[in-house]
């Protein structure tokens, strides 16, 4: 009985060594699943994340784009208000500058080359202040 004592303290200290394998296997097995699903979630947020910095990309050039627009369009509306402004102011210079029947008339409004865009004179202001008739008493109109 000695040998079948030995064998069969033998099997169960293997049949316990083959547990633990087991449930160290297990516990692998589980480490690995859990392992390989935060890489999956990884990957899925870092695709989120590349997806969202392309938006923000995207947004921040359409914001841009946008902003420029706008910026051109109030400067354009400003400079061709300026524009005819001076061009009016420069015809008041150069009236006021002339003699009796040199420069008797100022351009009507409609020459300005802007004629949409807002002035510091105003056409009433402009024709009252200009106006005035040639020594024949006809107010000349401006050359074509």
């Amino acid at each position: 009985m000695g040998l079948a004592n030995h064998y069969a303290a033998v099997k169960k200290v293997a049949d316990g060594a083959n547990e633990k394998i087991r449930q160290a296997d297990q516990k692998r097995q589980k480490a690995k699943e859990s392992l390989l699903m935060a890489l999956d979630s990884n990957m899925a947020v870092e695709e989120k994340i590349k997806v969202l910095e392309a938006e923000i990309a995207d947004t921040k050039k359409t914001a841009f784009i946008l902003g420029r627009k706008e910026a051109e369009m109030d400067i354009a509306g400003q400079l061709t208000g300026i524009y005819n402004e001076s061009f009016q102011e420069g015809w008041k210079t150069l009236y006021a500058q002339s003699g009796l029947g040199e420069a008797s008339f100022l351009p009507p409004w409609d020459y300005l080359s802007y004629l949409d865009a807002l002035t510091g004179v105003e056409e009433a202001a402009a024709t009252e202040t200009f106006s005035q008739p040639s020594a024949s008493g006809v107010s000349i109109p401006p050359p074509v």
